[in-house]
């Protein structure tokens, strides 16, 4: 029986096996080619930094950045240890400059951790740029230089504080009255002790120090900031508390034990000024609001 078989000559084979390997890599040469062409092009489109792409990488760079000033955050305020969050604080502002919340702790835990006269230039620093919380840094200046026996210096900062509407004013308040006692201006320590228990005894001062902690966390969020910024500004009307019911945050507050400490400050400037009655009240005051509070158990018993 007759079979046909059909075959490749050996030559045609090889040639075609030559051909299909020259164009395998003439394919590899140009896909290397593409790549290397692509990594040039982005490497150069990052070198300028066009707005889309910046705004591509906006997102996840704010992430990072609040991933390691959260966590700088804990190791300052929780954790106290400085050194730690100097190293996350930084990362932060590689990241993102314009973290002025991030630049000012980073000047507290430097100060914490010894370095205060760096902490000090970095608040010097901060204050120059224009997106800056002034009334934070000023405080926070003042509280610096008030350690170092710069009273008047200190005194400018906390009046600059006040001024902001950006801190608390029992804070601000509270240091201006320590500050004066240092500077055995009774006078002025009374004065500035009973503008704190003003705040700390009046319903507006809750509602505003929660406008004053929602800063922090939108300073990078222009629109909600400024909001924020006018609510301040304005003096609430009694539609604002008209819901609540106020007797509630009387008696909180009546029961602070910071307002029965104020009561201990008011209570010893007031003898120290010869007026007797009132630091009784005051005394007094301060044992019904805290009755466990030792030193002012100790004033009243060498006043009476």
């Amino acid at each position: 029986m007759f079979c046909a078989f059909s075959t490749v000559p050996a030559d045609d084979r090889s040639s075609s096996d030559t051909s299909a390997r020259s164009r395998g890599r003439t394919a590899f040469t140009w896909v290397l080619t593409a790549l290397w062409v692509l990594l040039i092009s982005f490497g150069a489109v990052s070198a300028f930094r066009p707005g889309w792409l910046q705004a591509l990488s906006d997102p996840g760079a704010e992430l990072e950045a609040s991933r390691h000033k959260h966590a700088a955050d804990d190791l300052l305020l929780n954790q106290h240890r400085p050194h730690q969050a100097i190293v996350q604080y930084e990362k932060a502002l590689e990241i993102r400059p314009n973290n002025v919340g991030a630049l000012v702790n980073l000047a507290i835990s430097h100060i914490q951790a010894g370095g205060q006269e760096r902490g000090l230039r970095i608040l010097a620093e901060a204050l120059k740029r224009d997106d800056c919380r002034r009334g934070v840094i000023y405080f926070n200046l003042g509280e610096q230089l008030a350690l170092k026996g710069r009273f008047a210096e200190a005194e400018e900062c906390y009046r600059r504080a006040l001024a902001s509407d950006e801190v608390a004013r029992v804070l601000v308040y509270r240091s201006l009255g320590l500050l004066y006692m240092q500077m055995d201006d009774v006078e002025r320590a009374c004065e500035a002790f009973e503008h704190s228990l003003a705040s700390q005894t009046d319903p507006v001062t809750p509602y505003r120090e929660m406008l004053q902690r929602s800063l922090g966390p939108y300073e990078e969020d222009s629109v909600h900031y400024r909001v924020i910024l006018e609510q301040l500004h304005q003096s609430p009307d009694d539609s604002v508390f008209a819901r609540y019911d106020l007797d509630i945050v009387y008696r909180m507050q009546q029961l602070d034990r910071d307002v029965a400490k104020t009561h201990n400050y008011l209570g010893f400037l007031n003898s120290r000024l010869g007026r007797m009655t009132a630091a009784r009240e005051h005394y007094q005051e301060s044992l019904r609001i805290w009755p466990g509070n030792t030193d002012a158990v100790s004033n009243l018993a060498l006043l009476e």
